[in-house]
């Protein structure tokens, strides 16, 4: 079914369609982001002033339970709604564009799973090196608004992941992984990588491109280079399958794992990030074998994953 003629945007030029998606996101965002206000308004025991200063510990536990359905709410009309108009402007369906087809294989399955788990130590150096991130003295005032962000972020995280029971393991599970996993790959997977790659025929400048987005849109900017590299990850994963499952499978390992681990007590959501100064030699020295470990890894399972869906392009085009 093609899209109605008033409605399709396949006419316009690749720039014009960027600046609809952008302009279908932002305004997506404002209306979810207030609906979402008026949620905690209309629902919850606190006022407007309190909701804007994020003050955590005045909240009950109904508050902090509606501010994840909040949550949950908003990420469903921030990400997944834009990517569901998007593509339907451009193929008259809602996931056709996407890619978003209807099944995974075994085998590259499990080797995003463990590319995916492979890249936690290089995420922890990546996270260690951005923690140590210095501003030249000129820009003392945005450093210190960054850090400030920073902290009230974590603050955040710390009173999500705070969970009392299986019930709360879930909600956040579907609040954390699963929504964030599914809107996400469909908004800058699904969508912007795809529209980048078609427009500049370079599908390595567009992952670059959309993971750095995808990165900056999280406003963590002593998480930058570890969530960046997570981005190009997952659109390789996308890249070189076709398949919007892949990377959205990798999604919910990533951040699914860490919650988990929080439920577990494997990990503590209020510790701060390691540093290569309070870090002992012994727990250096392991870190970077586990880097090396981990490059050597996840190299070869890429390896492995792009050489699959080669092969398999191979014989469908044989086939026909």
């Amino acid at each position: 079914m093609e899209p109605h003629p008033f409605m399709s945007i396949n006419h316009r030029s690749y720039g014009s369609q960027l600046m609809i998606f952008v302009f279908i996101t932002l305004l997506s965002y404002l209306i979810f982001s207030l609906l979402g206000l008026g949620i905690l308004l209309i629902f919850g025991s606190q006022g407007l002033e309190s909701i804007q200063a994020m003050d955590f510990d005045s909240m009950s536990k109904a508050d902090i339970n509606l501010y994840k359905v909040m949550q949950i709410f908003s990420s469903i009309g921030i990400f997944i709604i834009p990517a569901i108009i998007f593509s339907y402007l451009r193929t008259g369906k809602p996931l056709e564009y996407l890619q978003w087809k209807s099944s995974v294989e075994l085998s590259p399955t499990a080797m995003a799973v463990v590319v995916m788990m492979a890249s936690f130590p290089i995420l922890v150096i990546l996270m260690i090196a951005n923690q140590a991130m210095v501003l030249p003295d000129f820009l003392e005032g945005l450093e210190r608004w960054m850090k400030e962000q920073e902290l009230q972020l974590a603050d955040l995280t710390e009173i999500f992941l705070q969970m009392d029971g299986f019930g709360d393991f879930l909600l956040n599970l579907f609040m954390i992984a699963i929504i964030p996993a599914i809107g996400e790959e469909m908004l800058f997977r699904g969508g912007l990588q795809k529209l980048l790659q078609e427009w500049t025929n370079k599908p390595h400048l567009a992952i670059l491109v959309s993971s750095i987005i995808f990165s900056a849109i999280h406003v963590q900017f002593y998480g930058f280079l570890p969530r960046m590299v997570i981005g190009m990850l997952l659109g390789y994963l996308f890249y070189w399958s076709g398949n919007l499952w892949y990377p959205i499978i990798g999604h919910f390992i990533n951040n699914g794992v860490q919650v988990a681990a929080v439920y577990m007590g494997k990990m503590d959501a209020s510790s701060e990030p390691p540093s290569f100064e309070t870090m002992p030699v012994d727990e250096q020295t392991s870190l970077l074998f586990m880097v090396i470990g981990s490059l050597i890894l996840g190299s070869i399972l890429l390896s492995l994953y792009r050489g699959y869906f080669k092969r398999k392009q191979v014989t469908e085009t044989a086939v026909k």
